[in-house]
């Protein structure tokens, strides 16, 4: 993350126009690391966000709220006491470092008036927010720092405040001829391209142009200007920096929580699918040991029609088999029981075997329907791209069984079904297994054509006919559609089953999205690229 002293410049330069000589209204702090400061100047309301998180560091206007502790951290305390009320007199940056220092200007209790200075130091794992008093000694920090944990500055109450080392290195803004990346001060490797590129006066005059960098439309950083070392990137344009910081890290925090919930649910369904197949694999084995049940029944009928020839307390005896061309077969016998009873005995075999194979075989269906069910749902999660789209399939789970209904009730879902348009065509894309029911049993009319990949958890994807003929162009889009969203999105070629809707029947008693269907066509598609 490339936030640098250029870019701690164009913050400071933001902030420096829209909330100079503003007011602090309230100060929280939503977490050990980070402070919002809400500013009101010229009648509009600002929220700044100072964070020392090493991962995220960063200093910026904010449009997002946060919730804040039942009980506040001392250091919101001590903000709250010296600095509410305060106006903002200026603001500062430290050479061209990642330091900003912001001076207030509050009316004491007894009517004087005091200066007070916020600094902020943003700089990995070392960063800090620290206040100090117009002698500029420290009256509290939200990370403290002693000798034992820094013999280079210590970071306490009481003692003076001084900056952090610069080691011989230049301001950009200060030299007199381009340098080696390391001897800058506040210069990122992405700068120091840009630098190597453009070269440095070009580089430090650069109007700002603040972005959000993608590739493969992953979320992948942010500038104060549009790079031009980076290839096969996209960028996304922003008319102030903060907007860009903003984003990007709501987005960031956003991806996290929705990953975590992804993982949750994942775990939840994996664990219950390795259980499934277990079962499912114990049912089958029954299955093929008990396959061997026609051989009890022979037996019996042979022993029955031979009872006559054996005498009682025999352990074995041998049969002229009338299945197998009258060749001759041992069989075992109970030297306790009757030959009937033996017989008997062969026929109960028999009947328990062919009870546990059709038991066996209900449950192998039931139990490979509720792994398709399962695979499908971890399809569902893996492409779903909000946290409502999580919720919709968490709503499914529970209709299901394989959750609990929250007494916390979530927030309604508004999380719907993707719609493309092509020749004319409507097309429509279930994302989940509810939506998946939705738009095949209450969507779709009849004459509809109904998509799916074959054999693999995939979406239901429909083409409104309004009873009209659909052509080819149109059938391959809703195929490669059907393809993008499925298991197979990253095989070259993906088998597409299609029909007309009214031949998909949901099949009795199965989970949502579960269905069955006749009089299908198969086509080979490659899938579609967004």
């Amino acid at each position: 993350m490339p936030y640098d002293g250029l870019i701690t410049r164009t913050i400071k330069n933001e902030l420096y126009n829209l909330i100079l000589l503003g007011k602090i209204d309230k100060i929280h702090q939503p977490s050990k690391d980070e402070i919002i400061i809400h500013i009101r100047n010229n009648r509009i309301n600002y929220k700044l966000l100072l964070s020392s998180n090493a991962s995220n560091c960063r200093t910026h206007l904010t449009n997002y709220d946060k919730a804040n502790p039942t009980r506040p951290f001392n250091f919101c305390m001590v903000l709250r006491k010296y600095l509410l009320g305060a106006k903002l007199l200026n603001i500062s940056q430290f050479s061209n470092d990642r330091i900003l220092e912001f001076n207030f200007e509050n009316i004491n209790e007894l009517g004087d008036k005091e200066s007070k200075t916020l600094v902020i130091e943003m700089m990995g794992k070392h960063s800090n927010i620290i206040l100090l008093n117009n002698n500029r000694n420290i009256i509290d920090s939200i990370k403290h720092v002693d000798f034992e944990m820094s013999s280079v500055r210590e970071v306490m109450p009481g003692r003076p405040y001084e900056y952090p080392p610069i080691h011989d290195k230049v301001n950009p803004f200060e030299a007199d001829k381009e340098l080696a990346e390391n001897n800058y001060i506040g210069i990122s490797t992405l700068g120091f391209n840009e630098i190597r590129n453009i070269g440095l006066s070009n580089f430090i005059n650069t109007t700002p142009t603040p972005c959000i960098i993608y590739q493969d439309e992953k979320l992948i950083d942010f500038y104060v200007i549009q790079p031009t070392t980076l290839e096969n990137t996209a960028m996304k344009s922003f008319d102030t920096m903060s907007e860009a910081i903003d984003e990007y890290y709501n987005t960031k925090l956003n991806l996290a929580t929705l990953n975590s919930y992804k993982a949750e649910l994942s775990q939840l369904i994996s664990k219950q699918l390795n259980k499934t197949q277990k079962k499912l694999k114990i049912a089958q084995n029954k299955i093929k040991e008990a396959s061997n049940l026609e051989d009890y029944k022979i037996k019996g009928e042979l022993i029955s029609a031979n009872i006559y020839r054996i005498k009682p307390n025999q352990e074995t005896t041998i049969l002229e088999n009338f299945y197998d061309e009258y060749k001759p077969i041992e069989l075992k016998l109970n030297p306790y029981i009757t030959p009937a009873q033996n017989a008997q005995a062969y026929f109960k075999k028999y009947n328990k075997l062919k009870n546990t194979i059709s038991a066996c075989t209900l449950q192998e269906e039931e139990l490979s329907n509720e792994i398709k069910y399962l695979e499908s749902i971890l399809f569902s999660i893996d492409t779903a791209n909000s946290r409502e789209d999580l919720n919709l399939v968490k709503e499914d789970l529970v209709s299901s069984g394989y959750i609990k209904e929250s007494k916390k009730k979530e927030k309604e879902t508004t999380s719907s079904y993707l719609t493309f348009n092509y020749m004319g065509f409507e097309i429509l894309v279930g994302r989940n297994n509810i939506q998946n029911d939705m738009l095949t049993f209450k969507v779709a009319m009849k004459n509809d054509i109904w998509l799916h990949a074959k054999n693999i958890p995939g979406s239901h994807t429909i083409i409104k006919t309004q009873n009209k003929e659909v052509p080819d162009e149109v059938l391959e889009y809703a195929a490669s559609l059907a393809a993008l969203y499925s298991k197979a999105k990253t095989s070259p070629k993906v088998e597409i089953d299609y029909t007309k809707a009214v031949y998909v029947k949901k099949i009795h008693g199965a989970k949502p999205g579960m269905v069955t269907y006749t009089n299908f066509k198969t086509v080979y598609i490659e899938p579609y690229k967004l």
